[in-house]
């Protein structure tokens, strides 16, 4: 066999762990057979490929089996193995730093929030980041051979495959290498996304979307951004900044020459603007803080507040129905800390176009679901690690063996 050929084998066996290892950690519970029907191998492939897992500590076998549907052998299922691997999630945003350490059963074992007071320098905070990893990894315990890899979420404009932040609008940070920089000091392999990117992600993998393949997400934050995942696909469009949809222009109705961007009037800046009348609060912590004391303003009961959250939701909801109608997504997720508010949802729902003149039978009404995504970008950090280095990246089982 040429050495050629011996590289396509290997390639081929890498290929198809990635497949059996990414059917275990989305469906798990799961029978070796459902696997081997999931992915077109043989049940030897399987076999084969789930024993390597198995003694490699990764994947463990259920303590109870299933019967099957026909006489004979019952199944056992498969789990992944929750101190098999750890992985760190850490996500850094204008609101919260948080970095995370957690099992494969996506139980949290240590996790710090960084109470940043400025996030303005960004070689201070990542320095912070890091440091607070390091901290938590050794004190946590875990052999490090079995950390294997980190999941970073930030809000800004990413290039996933260097893992560099092109840059953040809300933390006034430029352009940074954040993998490499993470990776070097951790001694891990480290993933990078945008905050939007990761929630979709997290949500259509493993939460209130798993399994659909058309899902867009809107951030709404201090500014508004968005995920676009089409035919099961990330869209990052030129320069990777597809998504940046709060510089979308909209214009006034009753002022022909005049023109807003959506983050003017749906994002957080919109409502800081409005009832703050700081026009340069748009960035930083201290718009964030604000943000978030306006938001307990209005779920007491202040009308004010309540009616700028509305406002901005309805000013949003006119997008969505544009976003709807373009895309043609199942659902549309909304995210951000304007989304924890009820006054602004109330906008987005009172306002989103129901249209119950023609039967949806016709294909031409449908409209997506509308769902508020639960998911913390903190949570997003930690499934992004494992959708990366469980199903997309090559994991070596033998470090996982390596107790020296």
């Amino acid at each position: 066999m040429s050495s050629e050929q011996q590289r396509s084998r290997v390639d081929l066996g890498r290929a198809n762990r990635r497949s059996v290892l990414a059917e275990i950690l989305y469906n798990a519970p799961i029978a070796r057979t459902e696997i081997a029907e999931r992915t077109a191998l043989t049940g030897a492939s399987v076999s084969r490929i789930t024993r390597d897992l198995i003694n490699a500590g990764l994947v463990v076998e259920s303590s109870a089996s299933i019967p099957q549907n026909r006489s004979g052998r019952r199944l056992i299922e498969l789990n992944l193995n929750p101190t098999g691997a750890y992985v760190i999630g850490i996500s850094i945003n204008a609101f919260a730093q948080w970095v995370s350490l957690s099992g494969l059963d996506n139980n949290i074992i240590a996790r710090q929030q960084l109470a940043l007071e400025c996030v303005d320098d960004p070689n201070d905070v990542l320095n912070r980041i890091i440091e607070a990893a390091q901290t938590m990894i050794e004190e946590s315990g875990i052999n490090r051979q079995q950390l294997i890899g980190g999941g970073v979420a930030i809000g800004g404009a990413v290039e996933p495959k260097s893992g560099r932040l092109l840059f953040s609008s809300t933390m006034d940070w430029g352009e940074m290498d954040i993998a490499p920089l993470m990776s070097e000091r951790l001694g891990i392999p480290i993933c990078v996304e945008t905050v939007p990117n990761a929630l979709n992600l997290a949500e259509t993998r493993f939460g209130i979307t798993k399994g659909q393949r058309n899902v867009v997400m809107l951030n709404a934050s201090l500014r508004m951004g968005a995920s676009l995942l089409l035919d099961n696909q990330l869209r990052r469009g030129v320069r990777f900044s597809a998504g940046q949809i709060g510089k979308l222009r909209l214009h006034q109705a009753d002022k022909a020459e005049s023109t807003l961007l959506l983050d003017e009037v749906a994002a957080g800046i919109a409502v800081l603007s409005k009832l703050t009348g700081e026009a340069d609060l748009t960035s930083g912590r201290r718009a964030a803080d604000t943000l978030m004391q306006l938001k307990s303003a209005s779920v007491g009961g202040d009308q004010a507040a309540t009616d700028a959250f509305y406002h901005a939701g309805q000013m949003l909801s006119q997008t969505i129905d544009v976003v709807d109608t373009l895309l043609q997504p199942e659902t549309i997720l909304l995210a951000g800390p304007m989304a924890t508010v009820p006054a602004y949802i109330d906008g987005v729902l009172d306002n989103f176009r129901h249209d119950d003149s023609q039967e949806c039978s016709s294909g031409d009404n449908l409209q997506a679901n509308i769902l508020v995504s639960n998911v913390s970008p903190e949570q997003a950090a930690i499934y992004l690690a494992f959708n990366e280095f469980l199903a997309s990246r090559d994991i070596e089982l033998s470090q996982l063996t390596d107790t020296d």
